[in-house]
């Protein structure tokens, strides 16, 4: 049956992991006051919404747009998406006499997970939409001409027809990564297929959704939302 309007298949990406802060006493606030006021800015920041920015330098050349959320960074591609999930705790080093302990770094290196979009388009027309006030500015060194400034930030992110008739859009819930697959009418749905690397080991949970362990912390797929919609109306489309 050929539908008469889009049919639009979603997913969520929710990151479950956790991330230590370790500070360090300097300057003359009480180390104290200091873990509070960080905390205050880290919870005021975590309230933005999840914008894209365009890439002008500031990330690997194969990148069209990135994020960054809680815990990872969404680095967008032509082919595919890459999350670069941050290590779920830091190595404190030694206590000494009178000194606070403080953090060595992660004590393993951010994992990547590649998400590769199978018999897709090559080089798909990647545009930003929406694009957003705030802009976001990258100061490498002392040279002036390494710096990226102004760099222009966008609420969705379009791949235009990553197979004929359907487009791929990445779009953020509060600071929840989602995309959407936007099938036209008469399109193929059962085109839709990507390959996943870099995760130790991908399950289905008894819920549907698509877990993947880490070593970073698990990474949750939830369960496609399959739906028509007609009028302003939505209508669930059984899928999984």
């Amino acid at each position: 049956m050929r539908l008469r309007d889009s049919v639009w298949a979603c997913f969520s990406l929710a990151l479950v992991t956790t991330i230590s802060f370790a500070q360090q006493a300097s300057g003359r606030l009480p180390l104290n006051d200091r873990n509070a006021m960080d905390a205050a800015r880290y919870a005021n920041y975590g309230k933005l919404p999840l914008v894209f920015e365009e890439n002008q330098g500031q990330a690997d050349l194969r990148t069209r747009f990135l994020a960054r959320g809680r815990g990872y960074t969404a680095f967008l591609a032509s082919d595919g998406m890459v999350l670069s999930l941050r290590p779920t705790h830091v190595v404190p080093t030694r206590r000494t006499a009178n000194v606070p302990a403080t953090s060595s770094g992660p004590s393993v290196p951010p994992t990547a997970i590649q998400f590769l979009l199978s018999g897709a388009t090559r080089n798909p027309a990647v545009v930003g939409e929406d694009r957003q006030l705030g802009r976001v500015n990258y100061f490498f060194g002392k040279d002036p001409k390494k710096w990226r400034t102004n760099v222009p930030t966008y609420a969705r992110v379009r791949y235009n027809n990553v197979y004929p008739g359907i487009d791929l859009v990445y779009y953020g819930t509060g600071r929840q990564l989602e995309c959407d697959f936007a099938v036209s009418p008469g399109a193929n749905p059962n085109r839709i297929q990507f390959q996943i690397t870099g995760a130790n080991e991908i399950r289905v949970d008894a819920s549907g959704n698509l877990v993947l362990n880490t070593n970073s912390g698990e990474l949750h797929f939830e369960i496609p939302v399959v739906y028509q919609e007609s009028n302003g109306q939505r209508t669930v489309v059984d899928g999984g």
